[in-house]
């Protein structure tokens, strides 16, 4: 039995409906992300699960109990936000332990609980600070460890991390997947960053228009997308029609979705000359430099692809280059046909 289910739930601001009919189903102690662009009712989706949004039909089940009319209180959850929600009047201290001070739980067992909680998100030293004196990421380290003191049944995080620099979102995004696994916890995770949901999640819950288009592990919605949507939002693959791969491979390919390249499987060397692979005549437009990886943009008869290379010096090719790039024919995706893939022998 799923530790967390949803059935048929509908959601409207009055007759705008935002999620017509979605149904979904949590196991135990994972780490679920819901992953959409903006307006695809993910967040509607998780505040309807919290209890902080009336639903207009369907059912809420967490842990085998239907919380669908109880209060968020009595849901058992946690709530990390955006933008921190810390009382600016309270220490770090003051603030982790709100949850237990309102529950009743014996204060001085709960302030030697939540002194445990603040070291394990990395604040000691910090438990006499107001929220003024700390950093964004600092902030976010104390909305979670309050959420998490009070040892709920499923945490939910909505966008968490979306306000911090780049370098604090990566050191949150290990906290917070260190602690899921450390305390076993069910946790909820909204994004519209593929790369977080790719790096963070057990299981990936690509929203659409208020429905769930696509779900599975992160390699299965990468490497098998099975719609458009889904191909065109997941791994900035590159989406051709039949007619357009025609043009570029002389190979007619019958298809009823388009047929997806994932720009780090095309390459401009070929190692396996055994395995059918086809090969470009292509063009560099121009390129980017994104870290550890080199984005070319090329014309490829008059089609438009993009291309992934590690950033190393053998790879660094001029504008306006004219090269020979390869794809092996087992790369290619088929959107909306599930691939099975071998593991090679190495």
């Amino acid at each position: 039995m799923a530790f967390i289910e949803v059935k048929n739930l509908k959601k409207a601001y009055g007759k705008n409906i935002v999620i017509p009919d979605l149904s979904c189903e949590m196991q135990e102690g994972t780490l679920n992300t819901l992953l959409g662009a903006s307006g695809s009712g993910k967040s509607t989706l998780l505040r309807s699960m919290a209890g902080l949004e009336d639903i207009q039909g369907g059912e809420i089940y967490i842990d085998g109990v239907n919380v669908t009319n109880l209060p968020t209180k009595d849901r058992n959850v946690g709530m990390v936000f955006q933008n921190y929600a810390l009382f600016p009047n309270l220490t770090v201290l003051d603030n982790v332990a709100f949850g237990l001070d309102i529950r009743g739980d014996d204060k001085e067992q709960a302030r030697q609980k939540c002194r445990e909680m603040i070291k394990r998100v990395g604040l000691s030293g910090k438990e006499d600070a107001y929220p003024e004196n700390l950093s964004g990421g600092q902030q976010q380290r104390v909305a979670l460890a309050r959420s998490l003191v009070t040892e709920p049944k499923a945490l939910f995080l909505d966008e968490p991390l979306s306000a911090l620099d780049a370098k604090i979102r990566v050191e949150l995004r290990e906290l917070i997947k260190e602690l899921q696994e450390e305390l076993k916890i069910t946790v909820i995770l909204v994004t519209h960053d593929q790369e977080e949901a790719m790096i963070m999640s057990e299981k990936i819950f690509v929203m659409e228009n208020g429905q769930i288009v696509q779900e599975g592990s992160p390699i299965e919605v990468y490497e098998s997308p099975r719609t458009n949507f889904v191909a065109g939002f997941v791994g900035n693959h590159n989406l051709l029609t039949s007619d357009e791969f025609e043009k570029i491979s002389g190979d007619h390919i019958e298809t009823k979705g388009l047929i997806a390249i994932r720009p780090e499987t095309i390459m401009t060397k070929i190692y396996d000359t055994e395995s059918p692979y086809y090969e470009f005549d292509a063009r560099v437009l121009r390129s980017s430099m994104n870290g550890s990886i080199i984005r070319y943009y090329l014309d490829v008869n008059g089609i438009n692809i993009v291309a992934d290379q590690l950033n190393k010096q053998s790879n660094l090719v001029e504008d306006g280059t004219e090269m020979k790039i390869y794809l092996y024919k087992d790369e290619l995706i088929l959107v909306g046909k599930t691939i099975a893939r071998d593991v090679k022998k190495q």
